[in-house]
């Protein structure tokens, strides 16, 4: 076992350690970028991918708060 698995706070480093797992060789995103759109998706986040490749997630705010704009 990873000793990542063992630091705090560990809902973190858990997926942490899964993102880590998953093979990127340079100029190879695919299957990273396929997870981070199946993690984002999982966890009931709005998750797609831009036109440069970049993976977005969007989710609302909670009740009651505001977006701050300058």
């Amino acid at each position: 076992m990873s000793t990542i698995l063992s630091l705090a706070p560990q809902n973190v480093w858990k997926h942490f350690y899964s993102l880590t797992q998953v093979p990127r060789p340079s100029g190879y995103l695919k299957k990273v970028q396929e997870f981070l759109l199946n993690f984002g998706k999982s966890v009931g986040v709005e998750s797609f991918q831009d036109e440069a490749g970049n993976i977005i997630y969007r989710k609302p705010a909670l009740r009651g708060w505001k977006t701050v704009r300058k």
